[in-house]
């Protein structure tokens, strides 16, 4: 009887360590197999102006917002706004009329409302489509309108913004970012 009561805390030590032993192990095997993230790596150039300034400039190469079919509101000059009615075929483009470098861009363009649920196209060239954009009604928030990272090889940005579907939508900002 004596060896058994000492045996038995001798049993239940060993099989702690094991016990333990095994969480550690699987602790090692979890870390090491978890995604490492990768780091942020922020634009090389960026500029952002109000759609009612139109105006920008991307490292020395300015950019400008040519809209076409828009309505300024008595506020514009000082919120920056403006506003893209879709029976009027409001259209903006966005270009720079230097060469730009070659290199991967995107810009974004930057709603704050909406009257219906409105769809915007961001072409570039005279066909390629970018990006679709679907936005719902919405009057307190904002919606950006991103083109994505494409690449520029012809120093050209040419850039279409255009509504094709909904009524009336209230264009703030737009940025244009150059990446590595």
């Amino acid at each position: 009887m004596l060896r058994h009561t000492m045996f038995l805390p001798i049993v239940a030590l060993v099989v702690a360590g094991h016990v333990v032993t095994g969480r550690v192990a699987a602790a090692q095997t979890l870390s090491t197999s978890t995604p490492q993230l990768s780091p942020y790596v922020p634009p090389t150039a960026t500029t952002s102006f109000t759609a009612y300034a139109a105006f920008g400039t991307l490292g020395s190469a300015p950019i400008d917002l040519n809209l076409i079919g828009v309505n300024f509101g008595a506020d514009a000059r000082l919120d920056g706004k403006v506003l893209f009615v879709m029976n009027q075929r409001s259209t903006a483009y966005l270009f720079s009329p230097v060469t730009l470098p070659n290199g991967n861009y995107s810009a974004q363009f930057v709603f704050t409302t909406a009257n219906q649920p409105t769809t915007f196209t961001i072409t570039r060239g005279t066909s390629t489509v970018l990006a679709t954009c679907p936005m719902a009604v919405f009057y307190t928030i904002t919606q950006t309108c991103s083109s994505g990272v494409f690449a520029v090889a012809d120093g050209k940005l040419d850039l279409t913004l255009a509504m094709t579907q909904g009524y009336q939508a209230t264009l703030a900002k737009v940025v244009v970012n150059q990446w590595k």
